[in-house]
C-alpha cells in the first residue's frame, strides 16, 4: 500500500492505544492461569493476534469485542493441543516468548514465521537448550523452522544480558510452572532492563513468586499463575510518534499514559525535554511546537524501538546529533541501521553511519519525496511524521506495515492534522 502525506500542522486530543508490550504479556499470563479472565483496553495488533494464535493452537479459547476493547480468554483447556505447528508471523516477542513456554508440554512443536523474522538471532536459547528440547531445521519449501520438544524441567541457566530481553522473559513465563526450582543468572549487563522488569511486575501481578538478587532470579517450582481481570495500559513507544508531531508541528494533549509506568520508552519525554519541548504534565501530557530543536547524542542502547523517530527529531535539530550504541539495530523488523539512515536521506536529509553511531545533520525543513518502508512498521510511522516538515508530500512504500504493531494509525494521525 502506497502513503501520500502533505500535512503541516496538528492539534486537539490523542488517546494513547494500549501497550503492545503489555498485551503480550497480559495474554500469556491470563492463558497459563487455566481459568476464565478478562483483559481490558487491549487492541489486537498483528504481533498480539501472532501470540493469541500461538495459545488457540495449545487449547485456549478468546473472544474480543471491538466495541469494548475487551479480550475474553478461557484458558481452563490449555494443553489440549489442537495444532502442533505454530506460525508466529513477524512476531519477534510471541517467538522468543513462546519457545520455553511450548516445553511445558510433553510434544514436538514445529514454529515458524516470516523470512525475516527467522533469521534473527536465537543462540541464547540454542545455548540454553543444547539441542536436546530446541533444535533448528527447513520445511518442504527451505525455510528455516524450529523444532521444540519438552518437557522443561527446570535448572539454574546462564543467560547474557547483552542479547534481547525477551529470552529472558520468555524463560521467566515458563520457569514457575516447572517440576523443579529454576534460577537465571544474568553474566553481563542487562540490555533493556525495563523490559524484563515489565515481564516481573507481570508475573508479581499473577501471584508468581520470584527473589530477584542482583542479577540472579531465582524461581520455585509448580505454581500456579492465579485468576485475574487486568487493564493493560498505554504504550509510550506508539505514543512517541504523536509527541514528535506535536513537537514539530503544533500542541497537542496526550492522554492514556500511565506517569509511574515502567515502559523504557517513556524516555522520549526526557528527551524531548532535553531538545527544548514544552511538556507540561498534570493528568495528561500537554505538548508545545518548538521552534527550534537542540541537537543531542542519544544512547538507544535500551530504547531501540525509539531509534527511527529520534532519527526524524535529529533532523530537524539545530546543529548535528547522533544515535549510539546502535548495534541492535541490525536485529528488528529490518536492519534499522539501513532503513533508517535511507529513511532520513530519502526526505533529502543527511544521516551517516560512523563506527557505532548514526550521524545525523538537522535542517529546519527538507524536501520530502519517497520512502521505502522495508516492510518495517516503525519506519513508515517515522516517515508519517516528517512529513510535517517536508516541502513536498512524503509518498511511503508499504504503509500497511503498520498493522504490525498500530492498525489504526493513520486513522488517528487524521484525527489530529489541523484542517482549515
Amino acid at each position: 500500500m502506497k502513503k501520500i502525506l502533505n500535512i503541516n500542522k496538528v492539534s486537539g486530543v490523542y488517546q494513547a492505544v494500549s501497550s503492545k508490550s503489555y498485551g503480550h504479556r497480559i495474554v500469556i499470563a491470563s492463558s497459563l492461569a487455566r481459568a476464565k479472565s478478562k483483559v481490558h483496553n487491549i487492541d489486537l495488533s498483528e504481533d498480539i493476534l501472532a501470540t493469541i494464535d500461538a495459545f488457540k493452537c495449545l487449547g485456549v479459547k478468546f473472544f474480543y469485542n471491538s466495541k469494548t476493547r475487551i479480550l475474553d480468554i478461557d484458558s481452563k483447556e490449555i494443553g489440549k493441543i489442537k495444532k502442533a505447528t505454530i506460525n508466529v508471523k513477524e512476531s519477534g516477542s510471541s517467538l522468543r516468548f513462546l519457545i520455553p513456554i511450548l516445553m511445558l508440554f510433553e510434544k514436538k512443536f514445529i514454529v515458524e514465521g516470516s523470512s525475516f523474522l527467522m533469521e534473527r538471532p536465537m543462540d541464547t536459547y540454542f545455548n540454553i537448550f543444547k539441542k536436546i528440547n530446541f533444535n533448528k531445521a527447513l520445511n518442504e519449501a527451505n525455510k528455516k523452522m524450529y523444532l521444540v520438544k519438552g518437557p522443561l524441567k527446570g535448572n539454574e541457566y546462564i543467560v547474557s544480558g547483552q542479547k534481547s530481553s525477551q529470552f529472558i522473559s520468555g524463560m521467566l513465563f515458563a520457569l514457575p510452572l516447572s517440576e523443579n526450582d529454576s534460577s537465571i543468572i544474568i553474566k553481563d549487563e542487562l540490555e533493556s532492563k525495563n523490559y524484563v522488569d515489565m515481564t516481573l511486575k507481570v508475573l508479581k501481578d499473577y501471584g508468581i513468586k520470584y527473589d530477584l538478587k542482583k542479577n540472579k532470579i531465582n524461581i520455585p517450582r509448580k505454581q500456579k499463575y492465579k485468576k485475574r481481570d487486568y487493564t493493560v495500559e498505554g504504550d509510550y513507544s506508539q505514543a512517541s510518534f504523536f509527541f514528535a508531531a506535536a513537537a514539530l508541528a503544533g500542541d497537542l494533549t496526550i492522554k492514556g499514559l500511565n506517569m509511574e509506568s515502567l515502559q523504557g520508552d517513556k524516555e522520549i519525554v526526557n528527551i524531548l525535554r532535553e531538545m527544548g519541548v514544552v511538556i507540561l504534565k498534570d493528568k495528561y501530557f500537554i505538548i508545545k511546537k518548538a521552534e527550534n530543536l537542540k541537537a543531542l547524542h542519544i544512547d538507544i542502547k535500551n530504547i531501540p524501538d525509539l531509534a527511527p523517530i529520534l532519527a526524524v527529531l535529529l533532523s530537524f535539530s539545530s546543529g548535528e546529533g547522533s544515535l549510539y550504541n546502535i548495534d541492535r539495530l541490525k536485529y528488528k523488523e529490518s536492519n534499522r541501521i539501513i532503513s533508517v539512515i535511507n529513511l532520513i536521506n530519502s526526505l533529502g536529509g543527511k544521516a551517516s553511519k560512523e563506527g557505532n553511531k548514526i550521524i545525523i545533520k538537522g535542517f529546519k525543513r527538507l524536501k520530502g519525496g519517497k520512502v521505502n518502508s522495508y516492510n518495517d512498521h516503525r519506519i513508515a510511522m517515522a516517515a508519517s511524521v516528517a512529513s510535517l516538515r517536508c516541502e513536498n508530500s512524503v509518498i511511503i512504500e508499504g504503509a500497511e506495515h503498520v498493522n504490525k504493531s498500530y492498525p489504526d494509525f493513520y486513522k488517528d494521525l487524521d484525527s489530529i492534522v489541523f484542517k482549515n
